[in-house]
């Protein structure tokens, strides 16, 4: 039987048991965010079949669509001033300069399995900057 293991936003920080019941209260409360993935286990941890199911916080404008995602996004200004939207649209811009990596691959940094596309975007500034910038200017969202 696979190992669950829930685990908060920080890492490092040893996760607290959770049995079903908490899990589907969290599951259906808009506060909350449950997600899991394979990737950021080790290679051992995926071996041993561990799964991994990641508690959060849900965001403001989850669920919101259009021009009524683009008026609540506008409201958010992150930690370095840069707004919700600036930061999406450089995300976007990030992800189609790397479309078309595919697999999967052992993140250097952590030693954990990740798709290759997110360890190459991690490296975007060294490599593909001048196209990043070219691709945010073409990027608009509903509402602009």
């Amino acid at each position: 039987m696979a190992k669950l293991v829930v685990v908060g936003g920080a890492r490092g920080v040893v996760p607290k048991p959770i049995d079903i019941d908490e899990i589907f209260k969290k599951r259906y409360d808009p506060k909350k965010r449950l997600t899991t993935s394979p990737f950021g286990l080790t290679p051992e941890q995926l071996e041993k079949g561990v799964k991994v199911l990641y508690v959060g916080k849900a965001v403001p404008w989850k669920g919101l669509h259009g021009a009524k995602f683009t008026e609540e996004a506008r409201k958010h200004i992150g930690k370095k001033g840069v707004g919700l939207l600036e930061g999406l649209r450089q995300a976007v811009a990030i992800s189609k300069a790397y479309a078309g990596v595919k697999g999967v691959g052992i993140d250097p940094e952590t030693g954990t399995y990740m798709p290759m596309k997110a360890i190459k975007q991690k490296n975007w500034k060294a490599e593909k900057a001048s196209e990043v910038e070219e691709i945010k200017r073409s990027i608009r969202f509903p509402g602009e």
